[in-house]
């Protein structure tokens, strides 16, 4: 198994500068997608899965299909609630263990309601 990264997961700056907009994640040469998902998950935005590269194949790992496969429905969902682009959105809020679980704040906001 993998070991976790202790390091926080960066902060999108574009999205923290402008909320509303949608960064999409694309790291097409990585062989472990781990830390992008999670910047991902982490920032609220999207992540492309790209394994045919321009005719090079770069297969996704089992445990990173597992990884998209449940997390694509709680982006969806929250995406659809308008919660991703919440004005208001705190990365790194506290958590009860600072340093090991690292966590964004999405409040719901007016202008992102659909």
């Amino acid at each position: 198994s993998r070991a976790l990264s202790a390091a926080p997961p960066a902060v999108d700056l574009l999205k923290l500068l402008q909320p509303r907009r949608m960064t999409t994640i694309c790291r097409r040469w990585d062989t472990d997608r781990t830390d992008a998902i999670q910047h991902a998950w982490f920032n609220g935005v999207g992540y492309v899965a790209w394994e045919n590269v321009w005719g090079v194949w770069n297969g996704i790992t089992p445990r990173d299909a597992e990884a998209l496969r449940r997390l694509q429905p709680l982006m969806r969902y929250l995406g659809a609630l308008g919660t991703l682009c919440s004005e208001d959105w705190e990365p790194h809020t506290p958590t009860s263990q600072p340093g090991y679980i690292f966590a964004s704040k999405f409040p719901q906001s007016e202008r992102c309601s659909r």
